[in-house]
């Protein structure tokens, strides 16, 4: 099968399987156990952290090891359960992991609202300063998004709420969900300034089951238990996964140059053979139709690409695709199986409902290759766009 959904999850990297492998049967021992066996594991924890810590530029004891970034964005919205009340402020191209449990805070008498965006799936500047009104907690922003690679300007964002911060006395807790940002665009969380942040491992190749949290400073998880991970994240560490993590993400980081470049020339050559087949305009590239915007990498992921051909509903492209073979996804993975949620982020920027309900999404992972796009281009010429005339 020709994979262009590696932004739903990376193919297994083998050797971070067997790292994984070899640290399940060489350190299974507790961590938090006292023998010398269990603290060898502890103190290699630590060291994993630190290598970790280096590529992301920030201290290792900001760092918290979870099962996934879901977990991860989990435990920074649930602790404003201690708040009593206020605004969330969310942007509306948040993955389902936060957006979700957002929601969820309006029951316990919370104001959720969406900070508003550009056409261009940017976050629109002009209008975020009269969003932040003296009840706001927190804000959350994603820095690629997952359904179209839009990067949001993080950096700016942070350094506006730094400055509203300092004449606030309860400061806005910024947090950022780097999924899709992880080994593929350069990550400093030093220079990003933000509160919080989310990581997933099985996105860049690690098994899944790996997460992690960075917190610029302590907060008050909502739930209890062995105190592992300084408190946060309490449960007996899973040190296959931890390990397999810190492998992926420093083969990623070594390669993150080289493998950007691929992803954009790949997502090059996908636009100009489309460009070359579709002769009636039957494509539509979103979030806009401008192909140089869209290969602007300060603006869009390299990896992602989201299209529509409509009429064709997204789960018939999806399925037609899969029929010959290529697997790509109708939109987020997660979201894929429930329709109103699928729309919710196309919605959000104001397609219009026929091309809401067409868009895909391609994405390219680290194996991905010309060969890949040219046989997806002879499935979308000979199958997808004829088809698209007579429905």
């Amino acid at each position: 099968m020709i994979y262009l959904d590696s932004a739903a999850t990376a193919l297994q990297n083998k050797n971070s399987l067997q790292i994984a492998f070899e640290a399940y049967l060489n350190d299974g021992y507790n961590p938090s156990s006292a023998y010398k066996e269990a603290k060898n594991v502890a103190n290699k924890i630590k060291m994993q952290k630190a290598a970790i810590a280096k590529i992301l530029n920030c201290s290792y004891n900001q760092l918290y090891f979870t099962s996934s970034a879901t977990e991860s964005n989990n435990i920074v919205l649930s602790s404003f359960l201690h708040k009593k009340g206020g605004t969330i402020l969310i942007s509306p191209l948040e993955h389902a992991s936060v957006f979700s449990p957002a929601m969820r805070l309006k029951q316990f008498g919370f104001n959720v609202k969406e900070l508003p965006i550009t056409r261009e799936a940017q976050l629109d500047f002009e209008k975020i300063d009269a969003c932040l009104t003296t009840d706001v907690v927190g804000l959350f922003a994603i820095f690629v998004c997952n359904e179209n690679g839009a990067i949001l300007n993080i950096k700016k964002l942070s350094s506006i709420i730094d400055k509203y911060n300092q004449n606030k006395k309860e400061k806005i807790h910024l947090h950022c969900d780097c999924v899709q940002a992880l080994g593929k665009i350069p990550i400093s969380l030093e220079e990003l300034n933000i509160d919080s942040a989310a990581f997933s491992g099985h996105k860049i190749g690690a098994i899944k089951g790996s997460g992690l949290l960075y917190l610029k400073g302590p907060l008050t998880p909502i739930y209890d238990g062995g105190g592992q991970e300084n408190g946060i994240r309490s449960g007996t560490e899973n040190i296959g996964a931890i390990s397999s993590f810190v492998y992926s993400l420093e083969e990623a980081n070594a390669n993150l140059e080289v493998n950007k470049q691929k992803a954009l020339g790949l997502k090059s050559h996908l636009l100009n053979s489309i460009k070359e087949i579709d002769k009636e305009n039957q494509v539509v590239i979103l979030p806009v139709g401008d192909t140089k915007l869209i290969l602007d990498e300060e603006l869009f992921s390299p990896y992602i690409i989201q299209l529509a051909i409509p009429p064709l509903p997204s789960e018939v492209i999806v399925r037609i695709f899969d029929d010959n073979d290529i697997a790509i996804s109708g939109g987020s993975a997660c979201a894929s199986n429930r329709r109103s949620k699928a729309l919710r982020i196309s919605m959000a920027l104001k397609f219009p409902t026929n091309i809401a309900s067409s868009t895909i999404r391609v994405s390219f992972g680290y194996s991905s290759t010309k060969k890949d796009i040219d046989q997806f281009i002879l499935v979308l010429k000979e199958k997808i766009l004829p088809l698209a005339k007579k429905f």
